[in-house]
């Protein structure tokens, strides 16, 4: 019977690290669901500054080209 207890015993510890490892394995899944949607914004905010940043250039190199024209 000692035997059957201890077996009972191991199996509940067992359970409750299983349970354990499971609450936190789904708040590292909510973690990264949220830094995944803030990379996603942070992504979208570069790409707005290139673009940005492609059409600074466009209108220098378009001022240049117009000086270059005059000399």
């Amino acid at each position: 019977m000692k035997d059957i207890e201890k077996e009972r015993d191991d199996l509940f510890k067992e359970k409750e690290k299983l349970h354990k490892d499971v609450i936190d394995a789904e708040a590292k899944i909510r973690e990264n669901e949220f830094q995944k949607e803030e990379n996603q914004s942070n992504i979208e905010n570069y790409k707005t500054k290139i673009l940005e940043q492609k059409q600074v250039v466009t209108k220098l190199e378009n001022l240049v080209n117009l000086t270059k024209e005059k000399f």
